[in-house]
């Protein structure tokens, strides 16, 4: 189920991603920009904004995207 969720080539952007949100979260409060609770207020309402879009593009009765054949052989050429 969780390979469903997440494709294999995406984990890795997503974790790179990650690190990159949380380096500019932590620069901007290191460099006095913002306050501790802005950046993590900023965190959880980009967080939220995700859930919701995930849960709107999973709708029940919407038909799940076709699986792309992996086996070239099968293909026709």
């Amino acid at each position: 189920m969780a390979d469903r969720m997440i494709p294999r080539r995406a984990a890795p952007w997503i974790a790179v991603c990650a690190v990159a949100f949380a380096v500019i979260g932590a620069t901007r409060v290191y460099l006095g920009v913002h306050w501790p609770l802005d950046v993590l207020g900023g965190w959880l309402l980009a967080a939220a904004w995700l859930l919701l879009g995930s849960a709107l593009l999973r709708t029940p009765g919407r038909p799940e995207p076709e699986e792309a054949p992996t086996d070239r052989s099968a293909t026709s050429m």
